[in-house]
């Protein structure tokens, strides 16, 4: 999941780079969020907890960022 938050920090800075719009570190987050359900479909049934651990991560986060 940490490859997840790279992969879509990346993202961001190119969408910044080459289309000149900026994504916010909430609209980030929400982005985190999504696509972690998204992998959690992949893992096996015993190993969802931790796509749950995750979500909840990052819904913490937005929180706190306001």
């Amino acid at each position: 999941f940490i490859a997840l938050c790279c992969w879509q920090l990346w993202k961001s800075r190119n969408e910044k780079v080459f289309r000149n719009q900026a994504t916010g570190l909430h609209q980030l987050l929400q982005q985190c969020s999504a696509v972690s359900v998204q992998w959690g479909f992949r893992l096996q049934p015993s190993k969802r907890h931790i796509v749950q651990a995750w979500e909840k991560s990052f819904e913490s986060a937005r929180q706190w960022e306001g």
